[in-house]
């Protein structure tokens, strides 16, 4: 169990830190969802939702800015061998047959 608990217990916390943030900030959206409609009662439109979306959506822009793409380093937690870097693998060299426009791959034995 000692193992086990190494690896599932981050997630459960990221898990539990979201289910908190995200309560207080439903409740919170409620508030100015009604604040809102009282000051601007002609506005129509759904300004709170739209602002709390646009939020979400440039935090998430700005972490994929700066990340560039993902996390690439990968943790090894559990025992098992590691795969082989992509760089020892063999590389496939293009070989022209001599019959018609037939292509042919090999992997070099280095």
């Amino acid at each position: 169990l000692g193992k086990a608990k190494d690896v599932w217990l981050p997630y459960a916390n990221c898990f539990a830190g979201g289910l908190f943030l995200s309560g207080g900030f439903i409740h919170l959206l409620g508030e100015s969802i009604g604040r809102i409609e009282d000051e601007l009662p002609t506005i129509e439109f759904p300004v709170a939702l739209f602002f709390a979306g646009l939020g979400f959506l440039l935090t998430f822009a700005l972490e994929r800015l700066i990340l560039k793409g993902g996390h690439h380093h990968h943790h090894q937690l559990s025992s098992a061998p590691e795969k082989p870097a992509i760089n020892s693998l063999p590389s496939p060299e293009v070989v022209k047959s001599d019959e018609s426009t037939d292509y042919n791959l090999e992997y070099s034995k280095e």
